[in-house]
């Protein structure tokens, strides 16, 4: 039966579950108004009912809600053959674990073996980074891009008559041998991540489900908005950033393309807003020619964040003239030592001029990001973030929190340079977080955001982890996802102060099996010679 929904859409997609063979739950394990905007479970959603034979349905986690159902016809998650989720955050394993719970289906795989539970799949960043601390949970996970694997994954359940209730073990035991595909006791040796080739060759979802009305609390980040893919992957490689390492090569869609799917989006959601999805729009061959193909067709324009150094003043015109109130930008660190750590390759300079140019064009608020405990800071490298963050409030922003500042502690991620690093002490970051705030000086033209080192310490080890976090997300779910839940846990079992630890370039790390294209004796002498720098 259908329950009564706070939340109306528009494009929702609707099958009979009775005549459908295949049917599968999409699970964003955070809230709805993130989730409705993520692009990877608009893709999901639209490629897989595509398919004849496969229904998909999406749910979301809700702290609120008892038991998680589905939006399209509000069912339990144990009426599906296959649930998918869908990881863009390791903080949200613990909702991932409590969705489950509040659907009477065991976390763990071993006690899922017998009785017609779903199969559970997993895909997203968090996964190609490092499924280890889910493997004890996950049936099989999706090394790479969906487009690229669920083809094959549809066939071969299809082939098998797999459902809920009959030939888990056959599928786990076929899809173990794919390209793409980890199934934890049965995949054998390395994991190569797949990918697109050509963006221009794949479908693309033009009837994206959008909220028509809903609670406040519920109301997408973005609106109601049509997501345009420009590109996938990034032609940087900034050695703190996981997706600059993981999603090579960098790969964009043809401007004819791109306005005709604006052109179909637009009139399918029926609204004029388009969000570009990038990772650095800056760097689109034809960037010009695609904003003001957009604005030309009278389109608001919302841009997430451009590389401030591929801003100029015709491109800082083009996003004013689509509706760009808000120029967001990363400069990461404040002094051009740290760039050089780092290899984002920004003139800090460059920065201010171009901070000026957004003002000059009408973007009169901002929105920065900046990251603190990088390889080799000092006091003095906290101080030049906020000399510079002055610095840009100066030349004119004007107003009560008209800049908005992130700053957050570095965390090491797999598979970049900084894998082998140590989170730095709690201690020192928070010394370093108040230095900051005094610098800032409760200026009122600044809202500051700053992630709590304990935080930081809890996705380190997340993101660095193995199998012995299984016992701790099964606690920390059970009991609520406080700090001091997860401390207690890490305590107990020892790991508090891992995150804290470097690690040796000899040691197997736990995700070494995950082949992202960069071989690890790359990464090595990158890292070497990041301390080749902090030795000097």
């Amino acid at each position: 039966m259908m329950r009564k929904r706070a939340v109306y859409e528009a494009n929702v997609i609707l099958k009979d579950f009775r005549k459908i063979p295949l049917k599968i739950a999409i699970c964003y394990p955070n809230e709805y108004r993130a989730g409705t905007c993520s692009l990877a479970i608009q893709i999901l959603y639209h490629y897989l009912n595509s398919m004849e034979d496969v229904l998909a349905e999406r749910c979301f986690y809700d702290e609120h809600v008892p038991e998680p159902r589905t939006m399209e016809s509000g069912r339990p998650l144990t009426d599906f053959d296959v649930i998918a989720f869908s990881l863009q955050y390791e903080i949200d394993y613990v909702n991932l674990i409590r969705m489950l719970l509040r659907s009477g289906i065991p976390p763990l795989t071993r006690r899922r073996e017998e009785g017609a539970y779903p199969l559970l799949v997993a895909g997203g960043i968090c996964v190609i980074e490092n499924p280890i601390p889910l493997k004890e949970f996950i049936d099989v996970f999706f090394i790479g891009e969906a487009e690229a694997l669920i083809d094959r994954f549809v066939e071969t359940l299809l082939s098998l008559g797999y459902n809920r209730r009959r030939g888990k073990r056959r599928v786990k035991e076929e899809l173990s041998g794919e390209d793409g595909l980890y199934v934890p006791g049965y995949t054998e040796g390395k994991v190569r991540r797949v990918y697109v080739r050509d963006l221009n060759e794949v479908s693309y979802p033009i009837r994206q489900v959008v909220t028509l009305s809903a609670p406040k609390r519920q109301m997408p980040v973005y609106g109601r908005s049509f997501l345009l893919e420009v590109s996938r992957g990034c032609p940087y490689k900034c050695r703190f950033c996981l997706l600059g390492y993981t999603f090579k090569p960098h790969r964009y869609r043809g401007l004819n393309l791109l306005l005709d799917l604006a052109d179909r989006g637009i009139r399918a959601i029926g609204s004029k807003k388009v969000v570009l999805i990038s990772s650095a729009i800056g760097d689109y061959p034809q960037v010009r020619k695609l904003l003001e193909g957009l604005v030309e067709r009278g389109l608001s324009i919302g841009l997430p964040s451009i590389r401030i150094d591929m801003l100029d003043e015709e491109l800082a015109h083009l996003l004013r003239r689509g509706g760009q109130r808000t120029l967001t930008i990363a400069p990461e660190v404040g002094s051009e030592e740290l760039m050089d750590i780092i290899d984002k390759g920004i003139n800090l300079e460059r920065v201010l001029d171009n901070c000026k140019v957004a003002l000059k064009a009408g973007m009169k608020q901002l929105k920065l990001y900046f990251l603190f405990g990088v390889p080799g800071e000092k006091m003095k490298h906290i101080q030049d973030i906020a000399e510079m963050v002055r610095r840009i409030a100066d030349l004119g922003y004007e107003g009560l929190r008209v800049i908005r500042l992130s700053i957050n502690p570095m965390i090491p991620k797999p598979h970049t340079p900084f894998q082998w690093m140590p989170l730095e002490s709690v201690k020192s970051l928070r010394e370093k977080a108040r230095l900051l705030l005094k610098g800032l000086g409760g200026d009122p033209r600044f809202s500051v955001s700053i992630l709590n080192p304990k935080w930081a310490r809890v996705q380190a080890l997340l993101s660095r982890g193995d199998e012995r976090l299984t016992e701790i997300l099964i606690y920390v779910a059970n009991r609520g996802s406080r700090l001091s839940v997860w401390n207690s846990a890490l305590k107990a079992k020892g790991l508090l102060e891992q995150a804290h630890m470097a690690i040796d370039t000899n040691d197997e790390l736990p995700w070494d099996f995950i082949d992202v294209s960069i071989p690890k004796h790359l990464l090595i002498k990158e890292y070497e010679s990041i301390q080749t720098k902090l030795s000097n």
